[in-house]
């Protein structure tokens, strides 16, 4: 592709002229990135190449993330928790690593982590320690343990909250589960990175280690080895993170991959912290005494920042059909959102209609290829207007709500339509102009006149599924759900439902997802 011809030469242009070039330049280098990365078919490509544009997808996606700005917010306010709560949080490792005899571990693994702010990292570190010492959780009492394991749960659920944004999570968990899980992270996190610090060091200063780094031809690589061991257990503190943290079922494999990613940046990001921040003697100049807390707080920064960048890796990782989708752009145009509600509900319908396994919001999506956050919106509309409902014990898996023979197209998107509206702002509230009315009725006239009375039951029964897929056997399809006539109770329907729910057999599920 030709970016700019022979005509545009910046010693032609001033003013205005030369940033119409630049700007020509630009969109130009725009286009063949588009071209390049966007544009092109994965499918036709080789494995080799396929997995490079994949990989240049997420990288621009990453760029827009940090550029939309978001993930520097959740980080800031992570800083903001973790200053509060980190004398409580090491306060609390202190105490249980003390209760295994190895409290004195806990400043080399602090320290390792202090390392990018060089020599006066360790001053601030043993001033930490210092003040870890000098609280006694012995004597707290109730109310400042409360306290404590509030503090180090604050940390925690913030933590979390930062990374369901990442993977696009509105829900949270129960309070008693998000309690469980919090104490969980607070209490045996610590062990298990004294274990990992305990194994890694037992295994360095084993005499078989010892031996074979004597050896010229193997020593160096066990040598590179010990170097990479802290690099490995960094990885596999953000794996588990990225795999228990978010409210959400996460591949361990996604989870890895972007531990992998999370774990070169902060390799990376520590390195020329120290080289470029660190070095500088500006910083002493300006803040004087404060310059090693303003240079702690920029690492932890940037620490929280590669975190949730990891995060977002492992979520484009799995939900390749993100790509290219920031989370303030997952909304539909108005024909897009018609399309999409109406294959949502003959989709559901249709699977009901022929006894087939209900649809899950995420099987819908991948089916659809469409954002799930966005989908999701759809489905909770059609749910208060009684067109679906979840099934019992199944959340995520969608039945008809009442007989299909009874919900008419014009009503599907008629919902579609007004989802989003409230009562402070609404079709009605709007301005009236007779001349525009009458367009509006006209095109109203016009869908009611087209459509007629079509049901999503006419829909379902003329257009039955392709194949077998998701059928379920005749003793199992006696079991499912059905769907009484509307004016009978809802509570008879919900019964029902969750029958559907119960003796489906997941086979087809496990197909879809």
């Amino acid at each position: 592709m030709v970016i700019a011809d022979s005509s545009y030469t910046l010693s032609n242009y001033s003013g205005n002229s030369f940033r119409t070039v630049i700007k020509h330049y630009w969109e130009a280098i725009k286009a063949a990135l588009w071209n390049s990365v966007w544009a092109v078919n994965l499918a036709g490509l080789s494995p080799a190449r396929a997995a490079v544009v994949r990989v240049l997808r997420v990288g621009h996606m990453m760029i827009r993330e940090l550029a939309d700005g978001q993930l520097n917010v959740r980080a800031a306010s992570l800083v903001y928790t973790t200053l509060l709560s980190i004398v409580p949080v090491l306060a609390l490792s202190f105490a249980l690593f003390k209760g295994f005899g190895v409290h004195h571990d806990l400043a080399p693994a602090l320290m390792s982590y202090l390392e990018p702010l060089g020599d006066r990292g360790v001053e601030f570190g043993q001033r930490l320690i210092s003040m870890v010492e000098s609280v006694n959780v012995g004597k707290l009492g109730v109310m400042g343990l409360v306290f404590l394991l509030y503090a180090v749960a604050r940390v925690v659920q913030k933590v979390e909250q930062a990374l369901n944004y990442t993977w696009r999570v509105r829900s949270q968990r129960r309070f008693f589960e998000r309690l469980s899980g919090y104490l969980n992270v607070a209490i045996f996190g610590p062990v298990f990175v004294f274990a990992a610090m305990f194994i890694s060091g037992s295994l360095m200063s084993s005499s078989v280690v010892t031996q074979l780094i004597e050896v010229t031809n193997i020593g160096a690589l066990v040598t590179l080895g010990g170097k990479l061991v802290p690099y490995l257990l960094v990885v596999a503190a953000f794996t588990f993170v990225y795999f228990y943290m978010p409210n959400t079922r996460v591949r361990i494999g996604s989870a890895l991959f972007g531990a992998l990613i999370a774990g070169f940046l902060w390799a990376v990001g520590g390195w020329v912290f120290a080289a470029s921040v660190v070095g500088s003697t500006n910083y002493a100049a300006v803040y004087s005494g404060f310059a090693i807390v303003i240079l702690f707080i920029m690492w932890l920064h940037i620490s929280w920042l590669i975190l949730l960048m990891g995060g977002s890796v492992a979520f484009y990782h799995q939900h390749p059909e993100y790509l290219g989708l920031l989370t303030s752009e997952l909304k539909f145009s108005s024909r897009v959102r018609d399309r999409v509600s109406l294959l949502a509900c003959f989709l559901i319908v249709q699977n009901f209609q022929h006894r087939l396994e209900p649809w899950t919001d995420v099987a819908l999506a991948r089916r659809l290829r469409v954002p799930l956050e966005a989908l999701e919106q759809l489905l909770k509309a059609f749910e208060k207007e009684s067109i679906v409902v979840a099934v019992s014990g199944r959340s995520d898996a969608y039945v008809p709500a009442r007989d299909p023979g009874t919900v008419t197209v014009r009503e599907v998107l008629e919902v579609a339509r007004s989802a989003g509206e409230s009562h402070h702002f609404s079709y009605d509230n709007i301005v009236s102009e007779p001349a525009v009315d009458e367009v509006c009725s006209v095109v109203e006239g016009a869908i009611d006149a087209a459509l007629g009375q079509r049901t999503l039951r006419d829909l379902a029964i003329a257009n039955p599924p392709a194949g077998n897929d998701g059928a379920v056997s005749a003793d199992a399809a006696t079991g499912l759900v059905t769907v009484v006539p509307a004016s009978q109770t809802g509570a008879s329907n919900e019964s029902q439902a969750g029958g559907a729910g119960d003796d489906a057999t997941p086979d087809a599920e496990q197909e879809r997802s």
